[in-house]
């Protein structure tokens, strides 16, 4: 969610879920200005996944979305993603971040992160890639936000000691 509050050169539609939390987000995303395409892997996902493909191919807006799922494995990507990207010719780009405090929502699939107002966040964004749709490709897209996650916690501590990314090997 603190993704969606990063300055943006374009529009962005999110996927949202349909569940009750989904709705909040909906709320939210509205606020900040980010279109909403309801639905998920386990509802809607077909429409969804059209919605999506056709506002990448419009290149009218940047797609948002968690690639992991409803019902995870949390943080391994599932095929939806890579199906837009192949569908409308897009990059996946990779996204990390890293809040130093946080509420993490343990009772959660995905522990989800709820960073503290006005703690340091840190986001973290990868190169583009161009990906298949293989197992293979997945795993990749999954290292591939790993390696942000980390770098965005690498940021954030040698924030916290004054030392500057670069120095770090980002």
């Amino acid at each position: 969610m603190v993704l969606l509050a990063a300055p943006r050169t374009r529009p962005a539609v999110a996927l949202v879920s349909l569940s009750k939390d989904g709705q909040l987000q909906h709320g939210v995303q509205r606020m900040l200005g980010v279109r909403s395409v309801r639905g998920s892997s386990s509802r809607g996902g077909a429409t969804a996944l059209r919605a999506l493909v056709r506002a990448l191919k419009r290149q009218d807006a940047d797609v948002l979305m968690a690639v992991d799922g409803p019902r995870g494995p949390a943080r391994q990507a599932k095929a939806g993603a890579v199906r837009a990207a192949l569908r409308s010719g897009a990059l996946l780009v990779p996204v990390g971040s890293w809040a130093r405090r946080a509420v993490v929502l343990r009772g959660s699939w995905d522990q989800f992160v709820v960073p503290l107002p006005f703690t340091h966040v840190v986001i973290a964004i990868g190169p583009a890639m161009d990906v298949g749709a293989t197992e293979v490709d997945r795993r990749r897209l999954d290292r591939a936000i790993s390696a942000q996650d980390r770098r965005a916690r690498r940021a954030s501590h040698a924030h916290k000691h004054g030392q500057a990314e670069a120095e770090l090997g980002a």
